[in-house]
Parts: C-alpha cells; sequence; structure tokens
C-alpha cells in the first residue's frame, strides 16, 4: 500500500526555506559520495532520497533526473512492495 507515502514540494513548502542549495567544500564529495542518497533504514527502507544535490554531475536537471530514477528503481526492489 502507499497510503503513508510523504512527499513535499520545497517551493511550496514555507517551513522547508522555499528550497534548498547544495555546496561541496574541497573534499566532501569524495568523502560523503557513498553515503548520499542511501535509503533510510538501511535494513528496512522507508524513506527514498532523490535530487541534484545527489548526483555526480550535482547542479543539473539531468542530475535531478538521473536520482529520481535510481529513487524509483531502489524504491520498487525494496520490501515495501510485495511483487
Amino acid at each position: 500500500y502507499t497510503d503513508d507515502i510523504i512527499h513535499s514540494i520545497w517551493d511550496e513548502d514555507n517551513q522547508s526555506g522555499s528550497g534548498s542549495y547544495a555546496y561541496f567544500a574541497p573534499g566532501d564529495r569524495e568523502k560523503y559520495q557513498p553515503l548520499l542518497g542511501q535509503a533510510y533504514p538501511v535494513d528496512n527502507p522507508r524513506v527514498f532520497f532523490a535530487g541534484e544535490h545527489l548526483a555526480i554531475n550535482h547542479a543539473s536537471v539531468q542530475g535531478a533526473v538521473q536520482t529520481a530514477v535510481s529513487a524509483v528503481i531502489d524504491l520498487l526492489e525494496s520490501s515495501i512492495f510485495e511483487i
């Protein structure tokens, strides 16, 4: 069932600051890339992440689309859906 899925549109959510920006200091990308976008919790994923800030080619629409596709694949392969 998908009744409990929550999503947010940052541009319309006043509490999120109307969006966000990604900035990585030198070395941060290499340090944190393996963890970025990892579903949570790892042993029983319920939260999935997507966005340009997670992409290798970040700060681009292409990066946002690539991570969205990846997150959907992760979601479908997770135990949330019984196939």
